[in-house]
C-alpha cells in the first residue's frame, strides 16, 4: 500500500451515485458516523461534486448503485464520463486514498457493475485503496447490511489510522442522537407578504421558467386517464394524456417522461395530527450543523427531514412521437434506447417484460418520417 496522507485536515468526502435513494441513505449514514469521530465531512452526489477537485482530496468514500443493465445512476453520469476519459494521467489520483462500496442485486447479470468498474478505474489513476471493494447484495438473507455493516466497521478503523481522534476525545456513542441537519423556524403567516416566501411553481406556471427538469417541473393539465386493460385483468395499465402547451419540452422516440408524485392528503393529515402541527403554519428550513447533539425523549419535528427521503420521481416510457399527436407531461429524460438514423436499417425490437411504449413511439415516428408509409 502506498504512503497514507499525513494527519492534516481530518477531512473526508463521501460521494454517492444513487438512483432510488438507497446509496444516498448509506452515504448520509457514513457522514453521520464521521461526525461521531470528529471528522470534517462532505456528503454529496457525484454530479454535484466538482470532479476537478478530486486530486486535492485526501480520503474519499464512494457509495454507488447500478441501475438498468449495468448503467450508472442519473446523478453520477457527468462524473462517470469524466473519470473514464482516456487522456487522464495514470498518476492523477496518486495522493488520494479511497474506498468503494457498491449496492446491487445479484439476481441481475451485471451485479454491482458500476462499483466494480469505478474501483478498477481509481486504481488505474493511481489512487490508494483503503480496503477491499464492498459489494452489498439485496439477495443476501440478511440484506445489504450483511456487507455494509462489517465494511463500515473496517473503513473506520482505516480512517482513524490516518486521522486519529483528537486528544481527550472518544467516538460519540451510537446511543446519543446526532444533531439534526436542519433547523425549523416557524414564522408568523402574516409575514408571508414580505417577499421571503414565494408561491409554488404550480401557481406560477405561466411565468417564464427554466427548461422543465426535476427542480423546475412543468405542471401539465390532465386531459384523460384511461385504463387500457380489461377490468378483470390483474394489471392496471393506464394511458394518461396531459397538455404541455407552453412547456418548451421536446423528445425523441425512446425517451421517458418523469412524473413527480405527491403524498396522499389523508397521509399528510395523519402526519400533521401526529406531530400536533398547524396545517397552514409557515416555516423556514435551514441547514443546521451544531457541534453537539441534544437529548430528548420525543423526536422533534426538524428530525423528520433527516429521516424521510424526498419522494422519488417515476419514469414512464413515452408512447408517442413529436411528429404525431402529442399528449405528454412534465419533464423529459433522455432514454437509454438508441435508434439508427438510417430509415432503411432493419430493427428487431424485443421487450422482455418492459412494456411496448418506446416501440410504439418509434413506430409512430417512422410512419411520420416515411410520409404515412410502412
Amino acid at each position: 500500500m502506498a504512503d497514507l496522507p499525513k494527519n492534516v485536515s481530518r477531512r473526508i468526502s463521501v460521494l454517492f451515485g444513487s438512483q432510488t435513494g438507497t446509496a444516498r441513505e448509506v452515504a448520509e449514514r457514513i457522514g453521520r458516523e464521521a461526525k461521531r469521530r470528529f471528522l470534517s465531512v462532505t456528503v454529496m452526489a457525484l454530479d454535484d461534486y466538482n470532479v476537478t477537485k478530486l486530486i486535492e482530496e485526501e480520503v474519499v468514500i464512494f457509495v454507488c448503485s447500478t441501475t438498468g443493465q449495468g448503467d450508472e445512476p442519473d446523478n453520477m453520469k457527468k462524473f462517470w464520463r469524466f473519470i473514464l476519459r482516456r487522456n487522464l494521467p495514470s498518476n492523477s489520483l496518486c495522493g488520494v486514498c479511497f474506498a468503494v462500496l457498491g449496492l446491487g442485486d445479484s439476481s441481475y447479470p451485471k451485479f454491482n457493475f458500476i462499483a466494480k468498474k469505478l474501483y478498477k478505474r481509481l486504481i488505474q489513476l493511481g489512487g490508494t485503496s483503503l480496503l477491499s471493494l464492498g459489494l452489498a447484495d439485496d439477495q443476501h438473507d440478511l440484506g445489504p447490511d450483511a456487507v455494509v455493516d462489517p465494511w463500515l466497521k473496517e473503513i473506520w478503523q482505516k480512517v482513524l489510522q490516518i486521522y486519529p481522534l483528537p486528544p481527550g476525545k472518544e467516538v460519540i456513542s451510537a446511543n446519543i442522537r446526532p444533531p439534526s441537519r436542519y433547523k425549523v423556524i416557524f414564522v408568523d403567516s402574516s409575514c408571508s407578504g414580505n417577499g421571503v416566501f414565494c408561491s409554488s411553481n404550480e401557481e406560477n406556471h405561466d411565468k417564464p421558467n427554466p427548461a422543465p427538469c426535476k427542480r423546475h417541473p412543468f405542471y401539465a393539465k390532465l386531459i384523460s386517464n384511461h385504463r387500457m386493460t380489461a377490468a378483470d385483468h390483474w394489471q392496471d395499465v393506464r394511458l394518461v394524456q396531459l397538455d404541455i402547451k407552453g412547456s418548451g419540452m421536446s423528445h425523441s422516440a425512446g425517451d421517458v417522461m418523469m412524473v413527480q408524485p405527491r403524498n396522499l392528503p389523508d397521509v399528510v393529515q395523519e402526519f400533521i395530527a401526529l406531530l400536533a402541527l398547524l396545517p397552514d403554519q409557515l416555516f423556514l428550513l435551514e441547514q443546521n450543523d451544531p457541534d453537539f447533539p441534544n437529548a430528548c425523549a420525543n423526536i422533534p419535528f426538524e428530525y423528520f427531514f433527516d429521516l424521510i427521503s424526498p419522494i422519488q420521481p417515476r419514469a414512464f416510457s413515452i408512447a408517442s412521437s413529436l411528429m404525431g399527436d402529442l399528449r405528454i407531461p412534465v419533464w423529459i429524460k433522455k432514454g437509454t434506447i438508441s435508434f439508427p438514423k438510417d430509415l432503411n436499417a432493419p430493427i428487431l425490437m424485443i421487450g422482455p417484460g418492459t412494456g411496448c411504449a418506446p416501440f410504439r413511439g418509434l413506430i409512430e415516428e417512422r410512419v411520420c418520417q416515411s410520409g404515412g408509409g410502412t
